[in-house]
């Protein structure tokens, strides 16, 4: 899971509190489908989750660290599906094949969870999301680069591969966050003509490296 130095939000590990708090964080998707970011005040929250307002203080420092809460959780979950869809390649082109429909995948999950979509949408809104969001590219990044540098040639550098795999990450989060804003047709297909395009250029990018 992400965190934040100084932390702004507070896990607790008792069965009672961790109910309350999985009470406030559906409250606030919630929320935020029905109303927007903006619409998402700690006294709403805390009449709709029914816990007191307190309570709400008690696990998160402010609105904002709700937000950065669920992003962290999804990049989270984001990671775990990277792992997986990269842990078996065996070679440069078994990483291009992992790498087609992992776009769609993410899209198709973000449509599944409104609450997260909108907080894309609203673009990364508070500092927080954006730190959290900017630790999720590093970390995937390192991710792709540790699953490939396997199979590329000693002679390629470091710094050339990084960059590649960075390229993946950043491009394939905007596209994501870009066919949010259309309708469900619509970014579908904005997703497979991205997936299309990156993946014959990154195959053209590794092939120049090998």
């Amino acid at each position: 899971m992400y965190t934040l130095s100084p932390p702004i939000w507070r896990e607790p590990k008792q069965a009672r509190s961790r109910e309350r708090f999985e009470a406030i964080l559906l409250a606030a998707q919630e929320i935020i489908v029905e109303r927007g970011l903006d619409g998402l005040q700690m006294r709403e929250l805390s009449k709709r989750a029914k816990v007191p307002i307190g309570t709400l203080y008690q696990f998160f420092d402010n609105r904002n660290a709700i937000l950065a809460y669920l992003a962290a959780r999804y990049l989270t979950w984001q990671d775990e599906e990277i792992i997986s869809r990269f842990k078996q390649i065996d070679s440069v082109e078994g990483w291009l094949a992992a790498v087609e429909g992992a776009g769609l995948i993410f899209y198709q999950y973000n449509l599944q969870q409104p609450a997260i979509a909108e907080i894309w949408r609203a673009g990364s809104p508070s500092e927080a999301v954006r730190e959290i969001d900017s630790a999720s590219t590093e970390r995937h990044t390192k991710l792709l680069f540790n699953m490939l540098r396997p199979f590329m040639s000693k002679q390629v550098q470091d710094s050339e591969l990084e960059i590649i795999c960075k390229m993946v990450c950043q491009l394939t989060a905007t596209a994501v966050r870009m066919a949010l804003q259309l309708p469900k047709e619509q970014g579908e297909v904005y997703i497979n003509q991205f997936e299309d395009m990156v993946r014959a250029r990154l195959a053209e990018l590794l092939q120049d490296l090998k």
